[in-house]
């Protein structure tokens, strides 16, 4: 049994850390490498029970992979979903991170 949580706990870390390079490189405008480091983690199986790992997969494959009309709709969509959950503070803080991310690619 404990092998099963040791492999969720190194699942669990490795998606966490691909997630974390997607937003540095997404920070640092190197928008090919984050894309890159989307399709990698797109091959991983994110468990259900990980939701805040599949909200940011979902976050960030929206910002990359879709127009930005399409991708505002569906983040906030993801957002309202944090403020039902009384994550409020969480919920603007991607709120936040999508509108600087969208004026530093059209600038």
């Amino acid at each position: 049994m404990e092998d099963i949580f040791l492999h969720n706990d190194n699942l669990h870390n490795t998606i966490a850390a691909l997630e974390n390079g997607i937003e540095i490189t997404s920070d640092r405008r190197e928008y090919e490498l984050a894309r890159e480091l989307l399709d990698l983690l797109s091959d991983f199986n994110i468990p259900s029970d990980e939701l805040l790992l599949r909200f940011k997969f979902s976050f960030f494959k929206n910002l990359f992979f879709k127009k930005q009309g399409e991708a505002v709709k569906l983040n906030n969509q993801l957002i309202e979903t944090l403020r039902l959950m009384n994550s409020n503070q969480l919920a603007s803080a991607y709120d936040e991170y999508m509108s600087t991310f969208y004026q530093n690619k059209l600038s």
